[in-house]
């Protein structure tokens, strides 16, 4: 049998695309490189698109972070961006320069960068500047944490969704700007119990615990007090002896109130450093939630709470 190489099977079109873009941060100029899905779309459909922009995790890259939202892009006409992050010479490890215990500024590097993808983004055409959403993994949920807290980028998101950090918060809070940290905004925030990061001093200073963070959000949205708890639990499929378990606390925002947000937050009992369903523990131990498709639940949150307007939500439960 011969193959016939004249024509070729056609291939898909990647999920994702390569790009970059000239930073200017200060004196200084950068290409910057990140991956990016917009949806193929018929003929004359060009009404534009909500989006999100995903910061991966440190040591990690933009690729990684693609992965955790192949199950949303399949579903609905989302662009979805994953920015890179710069390698850090003192570990020859990515990460983003977000505001740490120490510092007495908040680093510009990568707010740069994300005013540059703003900026292109809203030069494409194909995406709604009043729906774009970030949404992080650790350091990069510290990435989205900060955003949050600055006034040049809080109203340049409709909402936020950390996962996995805390994103070492008093500092953030310390250099942070004082009407950002008031501006009610929605967010789904998403932390495992098991994970090392749910508790941390830096330099002798304890951090906020997840839940105390929550309480300080709730505060800032002018939401009511959450409802019963959602658990969402699978059996182990493996007979684990530890089967880490979603727990949602729902805080709903007060009707009576106009500038009420909504606060969601997903505590993985037992869950470790990961994304859950699609993400890996580090660790060995197999403290991976697979409860929940949490993609698709900050999704279908943003969706209901946050104005992003897709006419279905994802179906996001694995099993109740």
């Amino acid at each position: 049998m011969t193959l016939d190489t004249s024509n070729p099977i056609p291939q898909p079109a990647p999920l994702f695309s390569d790009r970059s873009i000239v930073v200017t941060d200060g004196h200084s100029k950068r290409t910057r490189q990140f991956l990016i899905h917009r949806p193929v779309r018929p003929s004359g459909q060009n009404t534009p698109m909500p989006a999100v922009i995903a910061f991966h995790g440190a040591a990690q890259m933009a690729s990684e972070m693609a992965e955790h939202w192949t199950s949303v892009i399949a579903l609905h006409d989302i662009v979805v961006i994953c920015p890179q992050g710069l390698v850090d010479p003192a570990n020859n490890r990515t990460h983003w320069l977000d505001a740490g215990q120490g510092d007495t500024r908040v680093p510009t590097t990568d707010l740069a960068f994300v005013d540059a993808l703003l900026d292109w983004l809203a030069s494409t055409g194909h995406v709604d500047m009043n729906r774009v959403y970030a949404s992080g993994f650790s350091n990069g949920a510290g990435m989205t944490w900060q955003l949050a807290m600055l006034d040049d980028f809080v109203n340049r998101f409709q909402g936020f969704a950390p996962v996995s950090s805390h994103g070492t918060q008093r500092a953030k809070l310390r250099l942070g700007d004082a009407n950002a940290r008031r501006t009610p905004k929605p967010l789904i925030y998403t932390h495992g119990t098991a994970d090392d990061n749910w508790s941390t001093v830096v330099n002798g200073e304890q951090q906020l615990l997840p839940p105390d963070v929550v309480a300080r959000w709730v505060e800032r949205n002018h939401a009511l007090a959450a409802g019963a708890p959602t658990v969402y639990s699978c059996p182990s499929a493996d007979a684990a002896p530890i089967n880490p378990t979603a727990i949602e606390q729902l805080y709903m925002p007060d009707s009576a109130d106009s500038s009420s947000k909504a606060v969601c937050f997903i505590t993985i009992l037992n869950g470790a450093h990961c994304w859950p369903l699609t993400g890996t523990d580090g660790s060995g131990r197999g403290l991976v939630c697979r409860d929940i498709d949490l993609s698709k639940r900050i999704i279908a949150f943003w969706n209901s709470y946050a104005g992003m307007g897709l006419p279905t939500s994802p179906f996001w439960k694995q099993c109740t």
